[in-house]
C-alpha cells in the first residue's frame, strides 16, 4: 500500500506501474475508473472487479469516492465497463480511465459520432498482407469465427471489422497478438469515423 497522486495504491502484481499508467498504460485501455455512491474499501473494490480478470492494482482516491482498477488485458477492462456502465451494486458508473498525451489530450476513444462506431472501441482496423488482400473470402471467414462478430468491410490492403461489444473487439486483438500471422500486419482499434484529430485509416474511417 502506498500513497500516490491523491489516492492509496494497492498492488497485487509487483511489476505493475501505477506511477505512470495515467500517461502510458500498457496494454491500451486496460485501466478503468469506477465512481461510487460512497467511499469504497480495498476489499470491496477487489471483490467487485476481480471477477472480470486478474487485478494488477487498485487506486482509491482519498478525496472522492472513486477507484481505479488495472487489468492485464483490455478485454477484462472492457467487460467491467460494459457490466457497470450504468451503475449498480453501489456504483454510479464505470468508464475507461483516461490516458493523456503530452499535450494533455485524452487518448481514450469514448466519443463516436457515427452509428458504425457504437459502442465506442468496437470496430477494428486491419492492415492486410498482399496474400490476405488476394483472398477476401478467407479474411472474412477468419474474423466471422469470433464471438459477437457483426460485419467486415474489405478494401485494398486493409479491412474494418465490427463487433457487438468493445470487449469482444479487444479479445480479437489479443488473440492475434498471442497468435501472430503474416496475413494481418496490424490489428488495432479504428478511430471514430467522424472523430476529432488524427489521420484517416486507423484513426479515421472507411
Amino acid at each position: 500500500m502506498a500513497l500516490h497522486k491523491g489516492g492509496m495504491v494497492y498492488k497485487y502484481v509487483e511489476s505493475s506501474t501505477p506511477e505512470t499508467d495515467d500517461v502510458e498504460c500498457h496494454p491500451r485501455n486496460s485501466r478503468i475508473c469506477a465512481t461510487y455512491l460512497e467511499f469504497p474499501t480495498e476489499s470491496g473494490v477487489y471483490s467487485q472487479f476481480s471477477r472480470f480478470g486478474p487485478v494488477e492494482y487498485l487506486k482509491i482516491l482519498t478525496g472522492k469516492p472513486v477507484a481505479y482498477v488495472k487489468f492485464p488485458r483490455a478485454s477484462c477492462a472492457e467487460s467491467a465497463v460494459e457490466a457497470y456502465a450504468s451503475g449498480g451494486e453501489g456504483l454510479i458508473g464505470v468508464k475507461m480511465a483516461e490516458v493523456r498525451d503530452e499535450q494533455g489530450r485524452s487518448r481514450v476513444l469514448e466519443s463516436a459520432l457515427s452509428p458504425e462506431d457504437l459502442p465506442p472501441r468496437s470496430r477494428l482496423f486491419v492492415v492486410l498482407s498482399r496474400e490476405a488482400s488476394a483472398n477476401p473470402g478467407e479474411v472474412e471467414a477468419t474474423f466471422s469465427r469470433f464471438p459477437d462478430f457483426v460485419s467486415i468491410r474489405i478494401l485494398p490492403g486493409l479491412a474494418f471489422v465490427k463487433f457487438t461489444t468493445a470487449s469482444k473487439a479487444a479479445e480479437c486483438i489479443e488473440y492475434f497478438e498471442e497468435n501472430p500471422t503474416p496475413w494481418y500486419r496490424t490489428i488495432t482499434l479504428a478511430q471514430p469515423k467522424d472523430g476529432p484529430g488524427g489521420p484517416r485509416g486507423a484513426a479515421g474511417g472507411f
